[in-house]
């Protein structure tokens, strides 16, 4: 292997200490066994650094000398750290001159939330490389990650102090594993681009002056029947080929942002932003900006930046364009979206309220404590309950944008059944019947938050998986995110060869709960789903964050924040009728506070509001950037 001749002739000959620094998303046998044939006396001379939340199986009894990098943070200094990103660094390189000004709209604030998630872990990784440095002398980095980000990070720092660094990337060689699904990948955006461009052709040729109200298309069918009047018009806000498919076949107009409507336009504003960004990259004040603890930061983030200003800039003018052109050809009476956090949605947003278009957000899931996303940016926002009002309201919003009126998704619940039986379910699953079944919801790793570190979900697969595997009366399943890769699962469960544990992608989340007889997560929305279906929930959480959705706070849920309380807290749920009885009534409770009644009407209840919000013709928000 090229890495391990590069490695050995790196540390050859180092009289000092090394640091390995080693960030991987999957586990590779290769470089974990070239670790562990180190020359001992050599090995223990060197710090190896996983930037994961636990150590894996294979390093739970080495001798090298290992470290986390949860071992060099405390609580508080992930949240100094998120600070800095969101409240120092967040908006002033934007607000810098009004650079990415574009017709009273500032583009730095649309790309916000893009740009913070790219920031949080570079900054965390080079926190974490201080304090490595200051627990003694290191002479050398050999940094190993298949991201990019800890190469970023640990690149900056060793030219910040002109320490002798190694850089092992496998980031192209993933790249070359996963071919297939990338090369469907690009099939899909391909696809997706070419019906966007024929739709919008076609819709800027038809298009006619009426009145119509903007709504996501993943909305629409919750109001298609419902709202009388103006038309919906419907914006796909993702890229999925799937549902440009379904719209395409509807045989109804919808409206595709960021469709390459005027390649001249495109490639003007693309040289424009050009010189406006190689201007700033010569601005001291500008540099100033991007440093961190007297660490210029500016070329870790260059890549970034560059793309920010010289792809992303052009693209949402174009948006911005193409919005302001439906605006004045049509009477727009309102936008309704399911966030106003993104960059398409905050497009629209702020694109219609030059033509005081108001604005409506549509709750998508159980709000967080501190979720990064703190001012609500739209005109009006329909929540699932108190819990959300009391949420927004602690961080200064306005209550009056807010009404409960609970989660339109939730309206099949009164008279929904599986629609495949308890013998089928479990035989595609591989599965007993008769044991008592235990589902784990994973979820993306989004890196708004310090906090998150890549394998943070694996570590909490890995642990249940321990418990469950030798297990003669109970079996797991694990139902991944739909925006994560199953990768790692599967590749833990071919390993062990278990046959009491299946993961379940393409199963619906419904027939899951239905026939589970407990829910483990962390903080996602199933929860609140599992309660819905009376069962009961537990709530494992193995970093230091405190939990951002009060599953067990309010007594709705038993929280586990130590693996070894895992065993005892799942038996108890199943067998101890206190906990049970207990357990029910807060659930009761909670489902009060955050999804308000499940009696069906949900959609009824926004649509009512979505008619007071049109005939009494609110005041819209200035073009407020924060």
């Amino acid at each position: 292997m090229q890495f391990k001749n590069k490695i050995n002739n790196f540390i050859k000959g180092a009289k000092g200490k090394a640091v390995f620094l080693v960030s991987l998303r999957k586990d590779r046998d290769d470089l974990y066994s070239f670790f562990e044939h180190l020359p001992e006396e050599r090995s223990l001379n060197h710090l190896f650094v996983f930037f994961n939340i636990k150590k894996t199986d294979r390093f739970t009894k080495s001798y090298l000398n290992i470290k986390l990098s949860e071992d060099f943070l405390t609580k508080k200094e992930y949240e100094e750290i998120d600070y800095y990103v969101f409240s120092n660094l967040s908006a002033s390189w934007y607000l810098y001159r009004n650079v990415t000004d574009y017709k009273e709209i500032q583009l730095g604030n649309i790309v916000e939330n893009d740009f913070l998630k790219y920031l949080v872990p570079r900054i965390k990784n080079i926190e974490i490389i201080l304090r490595i440095f200051e627990q003694g002398p290191i002479d050398r980095i050999i940094v190993v990650d298949d991201n990019g980000e800890l190469c970023d990070s640990a690149r900056l720092f060793g030219n910040h102090f002109k320490i002798p660094l190694l850089e092992i990337s496998f980031k192209k060689e993933g790249i070359i594993k996963s071919w297939l699904p990338a090369l469907r990948a690009n099939f899909a955006s391909f696809a997706v681009s070419i019906i966007d461009r024929y739709i919008l052709n076609k819709f800027i040729k038809n298009l006619q002056r009426e009145e119509v109200i903007l709504i996501d298309a993943r909305l629409h069918d919750y109001f298609k029947n419902q709202v009388d009047g103006p038309k919906l018009l419907r914006l796909p806000l993702e890229k999925g080929l799937g549902l440009r498919l379904n719209l395409f076949n509807s045989k109804e107009f919808f409206l595709p942002l960021s469709a390459y409507n005027n390649i001249g336009h495109r490639l003007s504003r693309h040289k424009n932003y050009q010189g406006v960004f190689k201007a700033l990259l010569s601005d001291n004040n500008f540099i100033k900006i991007f440093t961190y603890k007297n660490i210029p930061i500016l070329d870790m983030i260059y890549d970034k930046l560059s793309s920010i200003f010289l792809e992303d800039f052009p693209r949402i003018c174009e948006n911005i364009d193409l919005v302001r052109g439906l605006c004045e050809k049509n009477n727009v009476k309102l936008v309704v979206l399911r966030n106003d956090s993104k960059e398409l949605e905050k497009t629209v947003i702020y694109t219609c309220r030059l033509f005081n278009i108001p604005s409506l957000a549509v709750q998508h899931g159980v709000l967080a404590l501190d979720n990064g996303h703190y001012i609500v940016i739209a005109d009006k926002v329909a929540v699932w309950g108190q819990a959300s009002i009391e949420k927004y309201k602690r961080f200064g919003n306005d209550i009056r944008k807010f009404e409960i009126t609970g989660n339109p998704r939730f309206d099949i619940l009164p008279d929904w059944r599986p629609k495949i039986t308890r013998e089928l379910f479990f035989r595609k699953l591989g599965l007993d019947v008769h044991k008592k079944t235990i589902l784990f919801a994973s979820q993306q790793v989004n890196k708004f938050t310090s906090y998150w570190t890549d394998d943070f979900f694996i570590a909490m697969a890995r642990e249940i998986i321990n418990l469950i595997k030798e297990s003669v009366n109970k079996q797991l399943i694990i139902k991944t995110d739909p925006y994560e890769d199953p990768g790692s699962y599967k590749e833990m469960i071919r390993r062990g060869n278990y046959n009491n544990i299946s993961i379940a992608e393409n199963m619906h989340i419904y027939d899951l709960l239905f026939y589970s007889d407990i829910l483990l997560t962390l903080d996602s929305t199933v929860g609140l789903e599992a309660m819905l279906f009376d069962k009961p929930v537990v709530t494992l959480n193995l970093g230091k964050r405190k939990d951002r959705i009060l599953y067990a706070e309010k007594g709705a849920a038993i929280g586990v924040y130590k693996k070894e309380d895992l065993p005892l807290a799942i038996e108890k749920v199943l067998t101890d009728q206190n906990t049970i009885e207990q357990l029910k009534l807060g659930r009761k409770t909670f489902i009060e506070e955050y999804a308000y009644k499940i009696d069906g009407k949900a959609s009824e209840r926004i649509t009512n509001f979505i008619k007071r919000i049109i005939n009494s013709k609110p005041t819209v928000q200035k073009l407020a950037i924060k």
